[in-house]
């Protein structure tokens, strides 16, 4: 008998700031529901964070919908789904990976693996459950079918910081520039 094949998939965080700074608002809105990487065409150096997960088998499935809590619910998804996460940004400008270790297959990922994204690289349960969001998405539909991923309030509230965040620092880089060329006319 063979194993069952796993679907993988890869996402980014919507407000990834990588997007946010090269994607239009209303792509973004898009990617958000339909979480298809082709929709945002990312210019080459633009990287966001790359999240590795596998789709839900029935039996991870079956133990989501036993939870209640839905902030619970994504981070299980979460802690369940993912495989590896990708270019994560370092202070020195390089980039970091991370693959989590499991105590038994397609079992979650345990609190110290939780703390170390949380600890090392910086990551919240906001995106937890942005992830776990679209973990849910994925392992839920029937294979093939198109994915959408409600969003939740908290991820909204990002991508709303994120974006204006960015508007500021083109803002800024923009009246910077202006500055410079209007001291060397002078």
């Amino acid at each position: 008998m063979s194993k069952k094949e796993v679907r993988v998939f890869e996402t980014y965080r919507f407000y990834d700031h990588a997007i946010a700074e090269h994607v239009e608002p209303e792509v973004v809105g898009e990617y958000a529901e339909k979480r298809d990487p082709l929709i945002l065409n990312l210019p080459p150096e633009a990287r966001p964070v790359v999240f590795r997960c596998t789709v839900l088998t029935r039996t991870q499935r079956n133990r989501i919908n036993e939870i209640g809590n839905q902030q619970t619910k994504l981070l299980a998804a979460f802690k369940f789904g993912i495989q590896e996460i990708r270019d994560i940004p370092k202070d020195d400008g390089t980039y970091a990976s991370w693959t989590p270790q499991r105590s038994k297959e397609g079992g979650q990922i345990d609190d110290r693996a939780m703390e170390v994204l949380e600890d090392t690289y910086g990551f919240g349960d906001l995106d937890f459950w942005e992830i776990g969001g679209v973990v849910i998405a994925h392992s839920f539909l029937a294979q093939g079918a198109p994915v959408f991923v409600p969003q939740q309030p908290s991820s909204q509230l990002a991508w709303v910081a994120m974006d204006s965040r960015c508007r500021a620092e083109r803002k800024r880089a923009a009246e910077t520039e202006e500055t410079e060329s209007q001291s060397s006319s002078s």
